[in-house]
């Protein structure tokens, strides 16, 4: 089995089951009963392997089993408050199942809801929705910063690097690489005893300006 990367705790699992597509003259909409599972009564657990597995249990039941590397186009979430609905769509089926958070330690559910949102995002889109009655706990500092939406370019993410433009990137720009701190901080000793690399630097960053400009 592959090693596991990070596992979140769940109030509450539910999935859309019977689900009926009916086509109107104004669309198709859905139609099932949700069949929910809770967390006080059978352990409820959403884990991400290292491999890009995402794994949801009940007790020793696999309820969802999905390989993330390959599911970008389509797969599409949304999250808000401390809840996240996940849709699956394959040709003409589509696939629904909620998530509900649990507090963890001195986290609160929100909180482990949008870290939740923000390691999805890595592998397909998920989009946050504002959750009104945290706004005031936001901290000023980022409630201040524009967040970078719509197409995000090679110019935009050079004036952001740069500091030329104070924003935040969405939150799959926000992770850095998967790189252990200890072999973070060799690489960059190894790059720093080069007597080339701060030419290097400074010819990045005169590219950087250029690309920013254009």
């Amino acid at each position: 089995m592959a090693a596991i990367s990070t596992v979140w705790s769940l109030k509450r699992y539910a999935r859309l089951r019977q689900i009926s597509q009916q086509k109107e003259d104004s669309g198709s909409s859905l139609e099932g009963s949700w069949q929910e599972y809770h967390g006080d009564e059978t352990p409820l657990k959403a884990m991400l392997h290292l491999n890009g597995q995402f794994v949801l249990t009940s007790g020793t039941t696999i309820m969802e089993s999905i390989y993330l590397r390959s599911a970008g186009s389509w797969i599409r979430g949304t999250s808000k408050g401390d809840s996240v609905l996940i849709v699956c769509k394959l040709k003409e089926e589509a696939r629904r199942f909620r998530l509900q958070f649990l507090e963890c330690n001195e986290q609160s559910d929100v909180a482990i809801c949008r870290e939740f949102a923000e390691r999805m995002s890595e592998y397909f889109p998920i989009k946050v929705l504002p959750n009104e009655k945290n706004i005031t706990q936001s901290d000023p500092e980022e409630t201040s910063k524009k967040r970078v939406e719509r197409e995000v370019t090679l110019s935009k993410i050079a004036k952001v690097v740069t500091k030329a433009e104070d924003a935040l990137f969405p939150a799959a720009y926000q992770k850095c690489c998967y790189i252990p701190s200890e072999q973070l901080e060799l690489v960059l000793r190894l790059c720093l005893s080069d007597p080339t690399f701060p030419a290097f630097v400074e010819e990045v960053e005169h590219k950087l300006n250029k690309i920013k400009n254009n």
